[in-house]
C-alpha cells in the first residue's frame, strides 16, 4: 500500500476538515484540498519526467507547502531526500553523492544561494523555487495548472519514500532509509501510542509528528516560532497561538517549553486549556516533567522514548512515577523511560562496541545493564551504507535487531531504565559509571541547569551549567554547595568544571553534544 493512499479515504471521509495550519504564514489546508494539491504536484512531477526511485531534494521547512510536497512525492513513489541545510558544505555534497536527486524544491533565494555554492547540488536537473525568482530555477507554482486527478499504482511495502541523513559512526553521513511500509506501520504505533483525541487540535514542533498526524486524520498547528533555535521560542507568543487556534495538545521537545514554564515561575500563571503535552526527542528529567504539571496543570505529561530508528520504543506518564522511582532515580540507578510499547522486541545485550553482524549475542535477564536492541515493523531495516549494517543491524534468535547505541537495563515490572549512550560509559577498574545516572542525580538539584561527565586522558571530569545569575557572590556560593552536594552523594569524579554554557545538540537543543564538550575539555586536562 502506498503512504499516501491514506490521504485519499481522509479526504472523502472529512474533506473539509484541516490539516494543517502554519501560523507563521496565516495559511491552512483541508484534507480535501491537500489530496488535490499534492495530486497537482505529482502531475508536475510526472510531465518533469520524474520516475519512481528519483530522489527530491527539499530544502523547505514545516509548512503546508511541505506535507503538500510529501504527499506528492510519495503518490509518484518518488524518494523525499532531506539533508541539514546548516550543515557544513562538505557533509551536504557527501549526502548528495551517496542518494542523487532528479529534483531539488527550495522555499526561497536564501536556499538557493546555498545550492548556488555547493556542486553537487547545482547538477540537479530539475530545481523549482517557492518564494521568488532565480535563474535555473522553475517557479514552483507550475503544479497549479496541472490536473487534480492522480491514480497510484500499486506499492511494495519495501519501496523507499524518504531518506535523511545524521552523522555515521565515521564521521560520514549514514543515510536513513524510510519505506511505504515503515511509515505505514509507524503512524499506527503513534497513532496507537499517543492517544490523541480525533477532535484535538495539535501544535507539534516535531517535523515527522505531524506526517503522523495527517495520515491519522488530526489538525496539526505549526508554531509560529524559529525551530532552529527552539530553545529562543517565546513564551507570549505561543500563549497567543493556543487561544487563538483553540489548541488542546501540544507535542514538543523539552527546550520549547522553556520560556512558557518561566512565565509561569515569574507571573504564577498557568495554561488551563492544554490536555495533554507529549514530549521527548532528549533526556527528560522528572524536574522537567513537574515544571510542566505547574505550568500546565490539568494537561497529561508523557514522554516518548525513541530514536529516528525506531520511534517509539517507550512511553512514560508523569502521573505514573511514584515515591520509589524518584528515589531510585536519586540514587543513580538511571532515568526511567517507562512502559516498553506493544508494538516492539525491546531487549538488553553486553555493551560491546566491537561487536558486528554474524557475532554470538548474548540477551541478558532483568535487572542487567547492557545495550538496549529493537526489532519490529516501525524498526527502520537498513541504511543506505553497507558499513553502517553491519555494525548496527545484527541477527540473534532469527530476528533481525537495531542496535540503538543507549543503554538501559528493564526492571521487575517491565519497564525500561536509561543509562546513557553506550560509547559514553566510563571505566575505572571495576568500577562502571553511566552517564545519565549521574546526571540525573543532579537533575534533582534546583540552581542545576544542565550536567555533563565525561573521561579525558584517564581523568573524569564532571561539567556542570548553572542557571545564570549576575549576583557573582551568590554564584560562588551556589559553586560550593553543589561541590560538596557531589562528595555527599560519593560521585567518582576527578574534577568538577562549571561551565558557562554545556554544549547541546541544535536540533532538539537538549541532548549532550559530547564531541563538542571533548574538545571544551581540552583546557581543563
Amino acid at each position: 500500500m502506498n503512504i499516501s493512499d491514506i490521504l485519499k479515504e481522509l479526504a472523502v471521509k472529512i474533506p473539509n476538515k484541516t490539516a494543517v495550519i502554519d501560523t507563521k504564514t496565516s495559511s491552512r489546508i483541508s484534507f480535501n484540498y491537500l489530496e488535490k494539491n499534492s495530486s497537482k504536484i505529482a502531475n508536475m512531477f510526472k510531465k518533469a519526467g520524474l520516475q519512481e526511485g528519483d530522489g527530491v531534494l527539499i530544502f523547505v521547512p514545516m509548512s503546508v507547502e511541505l506535507y503538500s510536497i510529501l504527499a506528492a512525492v510519495f503518490k509518484m513513489k518518488l524518494v523525499a531526500v532531506f539533508i541539514d541545510p546548516y550543515a557544513d558544505s562538505k557533509h551536504i555534497k557527501n549526502c548528495c553523492q551517496i542518494y542523487t536527486s532528479k529534483a531539488l524544491i527550495i522555499s526561497g533565494k536564501k536556499a538557493g544561494l546555498l545550492c548556488y555554492m555547493n556542486s553537487e547540488i547545482r547538477k540537479i536537473p530539475n530545481k523549482y523555487i517557492i518564494n521568488g525568482k532565480m535563474p535555473g530555477f522553475r517557479k514552483f507554482s507550475e503544479y497549479e495548472d496541472q490536473s487534480f486527478d492522480f491514480a497510484c499504482t500499486e506499492t511494495a511495502p519495501d519501496t523507499k519514500a524518504l531518506v535523511t541523513f545524521t552523522s555515521g559512526s565515521t564521521g560520514k553521513p549514514k543515510g536513513l532509509v524510510r519505506t511505504h511500509g515503515f511509515l505505514a506501520a509507524q503512524q499506527k504505533v503513534l497513532e496507537k501510542s499517543l492517544e490523541i483525541s480525533e477532535n484535538s487540535k495539535v501544535l507539534t514542533a516535531f517535523p515527522v509528528f505531524i506526517l503522523s498526524n495527517m495520515y491519522s486524520g488530526l489538525t496539526s498547528i505549526i508554531p509560529n516560532t524559529d525551530l532552529r533555535k527552539i530553545g529562543e521560542t517565546d513564551g507570549g507568543t505561543i500563549s497567543g497561538q493556543i487561544m487563538s487556534e483553540s489548541i488542546d495538545t501540544i507535542l514538543a521537545p523539552p527546550s520549547f517549553f522553556d520560556n512558557l514554564v518561566e512565565i509561569h515561575k515569574n507571573t504564577g500563571r498557568s495554561i488551563h486549556s492544554i490536555k495533554k503535552i507529549i514530549t521527548g526527542g532528549v533526556p527528560v528529567f522528572p524536574e522537567i516533567m513537574e515544571n510542566l504539571k505547574k505550568s500546565f496543570p490539568y494537561a497529561e505529561i508523557k514522554v516518548v522514548y525513541g530514536s529516528s530508528e525506531a520511534e517509539p520504543m517507550s512511553e512514560l506518564c508523569y502521573n505514573e512515577l511514584n515515591e520509589n522511582d524518584i528515589q531510585k532515580m536519586k540514587n543513580g540507578n538511571g532515568l526511567l523511560a517507562g512502559t516498553i510499547v506493544e508494538d516492539i522486541n525491546l531487549k538488553i545485550i553486553e555493551n560491546d562496541q566491537k561487536l558486528s553482524q554474524g557475532d554470538q549475542i548474548k540477551m541478558l535477564e532483568q535487572g542487567e545493564k547492557g545495550e538496549i536492541i529493537v526489532s519490529g515493523g516501525h524498526v527502520l531495516d537498513t541504511y543506505l551504507e553497507a558499513e553502517e549494517n553491519s555494525k548496527i543491524k545484527i541477527t540473534a534468535d532469527n530476528e533481525n535487531w537495531h542496535r540503538t547505541g543507549d543503554l538501559g537495563y528493564i526492571d521487575a515490572s517491565g519497564r525500561l531504565w536509561l543509562l546513557g549512550r553506550a560509547k559514553a560509559e566510563i571505566s575505572r577498574g571495576s568500577e562502571k559509571i553511566y552517564p545519565f545516572s549521574i546526571e540525573t542525580m543532579l537533575s534533582f538539584e534546583k540552581d542545576i541547569k544542565r550536567t555533563a561527565i565525561i573521561s579525558k586522558k584517564g581523568k573524569i571530569l564532571l561539567f556542570i551549567e548553572i542557571f545564570y545569575t549576575e549576583d557573582k557572590e551568590k554564584q560562588l556560593q551556589i559553586q560550593d554547595k553543589l561541590e560538596e552536594k557531589i562528595k555527599e552523594l560519593k560521585i567518582t569524579v576527578d574534577k568538577v568544571i562549571f561551565a558557562d554554557k554545556i554544549p547541546v545538540d541544535k536540533r532538539h537543543n537538549g541532548k549532550i553534544d559530547y564531541g563538542s564538550l571533548e574538545r571544551l575539555s581540552e583546557k581543563y586536562i
